[in-house]
């Protein structure tokens, strides 16, 4: 009786696409929660980020390289004062991903 072998084989390539979350408020009152707006991100990633007030004036211009996890970005000052509270707009490039997201965050002290 003749034998009957068959193989098989099948390579499956997993890449690790970057999630990432931005919150929409945050509280600096040093009291060590939400002291920060930032990011969360599941690996490393370079962003850039702009962040203006309601008039459009211009309170942040930074790059950065994120590691996993959570990075802050703005302590809710400009390079003049603590910004008081209110809506505040953000445009955030992950250079690496070439996304482009755009939104506000409150800051409520």
């Amino acid at each position: 009786m003749p034998n009957c072998s068959d193989t098989f084989s099948l390579q499956i390539i997993a890449l690790d696409s970057l999630i990432y979350s931005i919150p929409n408020i945050f509280t600096p009152n040093n009291d060590g929660n939400n002291d920060f707006f930032g990011i969360t991100v599941n690996k490393p990633t370079e962003i850039s980020v702009v962040i203006v007030n309601r008039w459009g004036n211009e309170l942040l211009s930074t790059k950065q390289n994120l590691v996993e996890g959570f990075s802050a970005i703005w302590g809710g000052t400009s390079p003049q004062e603590e910004c008081i509270d209110g809506t505040y707009f953000y445009k955030i490039v992950l250079e690496n991903e070439n996304l482009v997201k755009q939104g506000f965050v409150e800051l409520r002290r």
